[in-house]
């Protein structure tokens, strides 16, 4: 595995002072990402023809002690215990982009913050932190970001073909009547809604091998669902913004993940960030066992 290194711009330790190991993980979630506005260039891959806005909802990462990790495999997750995202997908004729419209928000107003040298804001609402840039021919590029100042991981992997099957129901999305559909996928059993008055082939994340674009996917257990907000018709540049990327393979991203989820003390310490605890009587203490054995619930949309 590659060495966590600081992205571009943070050089030496970033302190961060907490107040409690519990506020730490609700405060810094993974999916609570730190806006990055110093991309050094930005590279035009395509011109999108038809964008589309999806819902999606995902859990939480739960803050849990890794001795009780067992306790989450019955637990119901309540309507605070769940995420929404904003996510766009842009879809041309050479390449398709899915990302998260909030991220990119808070990413350009960072941007310009930066260019009128003025500190940029902080924080961004939770969000799933990764691009996603599907070209024709099967090629799939993802940039995930990673806890706090944290590396930003890129690799490349290939799209398997979805084997599809149509169950025969209809449902109306919005404005659409559409078909319903199922597949296996990334360990999960999957339900597709696809529109066939819409004959493009794609949908949200990987989706796509159906005749009439995607409207609504969600898994059987209903960990993680896109419904489409709105679809819009014109013309758009695809792109990519330029980090400093953590470049690996998506066997080493995956276990880089599954790394920060199980012990995000650890993470930020070899990321370059120093964590000062209050310790209740005016001072701080580093983080020690205690803290070193949290964890957080680690649910990847794709389990193999």
């Amino acid at each position: 595995m590659k060495r966590l290194t600081p992205p571009a711009g943070h050089i030496g330790c970033i302190v961060i002072l907490i107040c409690a190991a519990s506020m730490l993980i609700r405060a810094q979630s993974p999916y609570l990402p730190i806006p990055n506005g110093e991309w050094d260039r930005i590279i035009t891959l395509d011109t999108a023809f038809i964008r589309i806005s999806y819902e999606m909802t995902f859990r939480d990462a739960l803050p849990y002690s890794t001795s009780e990790q067992d306790a989450l495999k019955g637990h119901v997750f309540a309507e605070d215990e769940m995420i929404t995202d904003t996510r766009m997908v842009e879809i041309g004729t050479k390449c398709r982009k899915d990302y998260s419209y909030i991220l990119e928000t808070a990413e350009q107003e960072n941007k310009k913050l930066t260019e009128k040298g003025i500190l940029p804001n902080a924080g961004c609402p939770p969000v799933r932190p990764f691009e996603m840039f599907i070209y024709d021919g099967g090629k799939i590029a993802v940039s995930y970001r990673t806890l706090m100042h944290g590396p930003i991981l890129k690799f490349e992997d290939i799209c398997v073909p979805m084997e599809w099957s149509l169950a025969g129901g209809e449902e109306q999305v919005g404005d659409y009547q559409c078909q319903k559909a199922v597949t296996s996928f990334g360990g999960r059993e999957w339900t597709a809604w696809f529109c066939p008055d819409i004959p493009v082939d794609g949908g949200p994340y990987k989706f796509r091998g159906l005749p009439g674009l995607i409207l609504k996917v969600q898994d059987s257990e209903k960990h993680f669902s896109w419904t489409m907000t709105g679809i819009e018709k014109g013309s758009w540049p695809i792109y990519e913004k330029q980090y400093l990327f953590q470049e690996c393979s998506p066997k080493e991203a995956g276990k880089i993940l599954q790394n920060m989820f199980l012990h995000p003390f650890t993470f930020m310490k070899n990321a370059g960030v120093k964590i000062m605890m209050r310790d209740g009587k005016g001072g701080f203490y580093e983080p020690g066992e205690k803290e070193n054995s949290i964890s957080m619930y680690y649910d990847p949309i794709e389990l193999e």
